[in-house]
Parts: C-alpha cells; sequence; structure tokens
C-alpha cells in the first residue's frame, strides 16, 4: 500500500500536469508556449534523471532518493505559486517538480520494497504498482479540474503539495529494511561502456527510435490534450476525462507489454520534451493543433518501420544454427 502511494502520487500528479498548463500561463502572465517549455525541460529531467538517481540510491539508500524527490516535488509545487516569469517556471515545475517525480520512480520504489516482501512477492507488487499509477491517475483528473475551477490554480497547487509532503514519512518507513547495508562486494556497472555497446547495435537504435516516438506521443497528450479539447468548446470538466481515459489505457498497456527502464527511457523522454516544447511553438503559431498532430503521425510510421525491421532480425536469429 505503501509503495502504490508513492507510485499514484508521484506519477499522477505528472501525467495530469496538462490540465493546469493554461491556467499557469493565465496565471503568470507567461506565453503558453514559453510554460510548454517548462513542462518539456521537466520532461526531459524525468528521464535523463532516473539513472542518476539510480546510482545515488545504490551509494546511499532508496531511502534517501525517495525523500529528496519528494522534498523537490513539494517545493517545486509551492514555488511554482510564487512564479511570475518563464525561467522561474523553467526553474520550479522543469528542474525541481519532475526532477522529484524522477528519483520517486517505479524503479527506485520496487528498490525499495523489494527487500521488504522478498523475490516472488516483488514479481507481483510490480504489477499492482502500475496498475495503482493508472487508476490513481484516472481518478485524479476529474479531482485536479474541479478543484482549479472552484478555488483557483494557486490553491491548487497548494493542495496538490500536500500529498506530497505527506509521502516524506511514508518513503522512510517502507525502506527501514533496505536502509540497512548489504554485505559482500558490489558489482562495478561500466555504464558508459555498456551504452556504446547497445549504441553500437542496429537493433537498439531502431528501439529507441519507437521508444522516443512513444514519448513524443504520449506527452503531446500529456502536456496539450486538455487544452486542445476545451478550445473546441468543450467543457472543462469533460475534457479532463481524456486524462481518465488515458490513465486506465495506459495501465492496460502497460501490464500487456511490459516495460523498459533506465537509459533507455531515457531515450522515451526526449521524445516527450520535443513534443512538449513543439506543441506548444506550433500552438503559439498557429492557433491550432493540426501541425504537432501531424509530425506525431509522421514519427509513427517511422518509429512502425523501424520497429519492423527489429522484428525480421529476430526471426533471422531464430533460425541461425548453432555453432
Amino acid at each position: 500500500m505503501a509503495g502504490c502511494a508513492l507510485c499514484m502520487v508521484s506519477g499522477d500528479i505528472r501525467s495530469n500536469f496538462g490540465i493546469i498548463v493554461q491556467a499557469l500561463a493565465d496565471r503568470t502572465g507567461v506565453s503558453y508556449a514559453d510554460v510548454s517549455f517548462a513542462v518539456a525541460v521537466g520532461q526531459l529531467m524525468y528521464g535523463v534523471t532516473q539513472p542518476v538517481f539510480g546510482i545515488v540510491a545504490m551509494k546511499k539508500s532508496n531511502g534517501f532518493v525517495l525523500a529528496m524527490g519528494t522534498l523537490m516535488m513539494a517545493a517545486g509545487l509551492l514555488l511554482t505559486t510564487l512564479a511570475r516569469s518563464a525561467v522561474v517556471l523553467v526553474v520550479t515545475v522543469g528542474l525541481l517538480f519532475f526532477t522529484g517525480t524522477g528519483a520517486v520512480c517505479f524503479g527506485i520504489i520496487m528498490g525499495a520494497i523489494s527487500p521488504v516482501l522478498g523475490e516472488r512477492r516483488a514479481s507481483a507488487a510490480s504489477g499492482i504498482l502500475n496498475a495503482s499509477s493508472g487508476i490513481g491517475g484516472s481518478l485524479l483528473s476529474p479531482l485536479m479540474q474541479a478543484l482549479q475551477a472552484s478555488l483557483g490554480i494557486g490553491k491548487l497547487l497548494v493542495i496538490l503539495s500536500v500529498p506530497v509532503l505527506v509521502l516524506l514519512p511514508i518513503c522512510l518507513w517502507v525502506t527501514r529494511v533496505s536502509a540497512a547495508p548489504v554485505e559482500g562486494k558490489r558489482e562495478q556497472i561500466d555504464v558508459l561502456g555498456r551504452l556504446k555497446q547497445a549504441l553500437a547495435d542496429p537493433d537498439y537504435r531502431r528501439l529507441m527510435i519507437g521508444f522516443g516516438t512513444c514519448g513524443f506521443h504520449m506527452c503531446i497528450i500529456q502536456t496539450h490534450i486538455f487544452s486542445q479539447i476545451v478550445s473546441y468548446g468543450i467543457a472543462e470538466r469533460t475534457a479532463s476525462l481524456a486524462y481518465t481515459v488515458f490513465g486506465l489505457t495506459t495501465m492496460a498497456g502497460s501490464v500487456l507489454c511490459g516495460f523498459l527502464f533506465g537509459i533507455t527511457f531515457g531515450g522515451h523522454q526526449i521524445g516527450g520534451f520535443i513534443s512538449s516544447w513543439l506543441g506548444g511553438v506550433f500552438i503559439a503559431q498557429s492557433g491550432n493543433y493540426q501541425a504537432i498532430w501531424m509530425f506525431d503521425i509522421a514519427l509513427c510510421a517511422i518509429a512502425s518501420a523501424a520497429s519492423y525491421g527489429i522484428h525480421r532480425d529476430v526471426k533471422r536469429l531464430s533460425r541461425a544454427p548453432e555453432r
């Protein structure tokens, strides 16, 4: 339950952030494109910092990383209420809040609870954690929209910081076992060597194309779909339900298809950075969402072709004679 709470609060506020993008632009006087850039920086930081936090967790502890992440998330939300410029939004949203979610991520949470659960139960718990995030996100989206409509974006950010701060004692409690020193010698991992080896593999490069396109597509939805639906004259309450559906279908897709983490996930979030930022730029310049979706369709076609190449190589290798 504690692990699910960590996953839900961290992941669900991040994935529903698009609900407040336009409201942040109105409150701060910053353009929609500039708010989108702050969110884009955040999407990038969420991906690239996860391997870094993994290394920190190995040297310190999972509890240390989780506690640091919750404090960064809360600070980002609270300080955003004071933001009145694009630079400050990049710091509070992009660098503080989203980097904090990179610390309170699935991999670190699993690293914290696995010693408590044991190997057999940890496997089942991983699926429950992912399911909880999708379910929580589907419930949070209409709640965020209702609070924003009735109280305003400033009070909503303060309210969102409360469950984040509640995570602090939870993450310290859930890591009480994993915080104990591990006997024996730790394996030294050559991160750069493994990355060079992976990039030299054409299948890995094709995978990165597909994974980057996935991030591009998902972050259009997370950042811009709420504002797009509202721009058609549809009520905000109805528009927020798009995130409910998104959360449930993402959960289903994750359970069916599995997950990729670590450095590869950085490629996913590079795509997310590009779509969050370019979406804001295209919308500000053209006044509509057509260009970013056409760009997304083209990338999906390229990723589909790249993924087919991986499938073809796997079949070829399976037919290769043993030596």
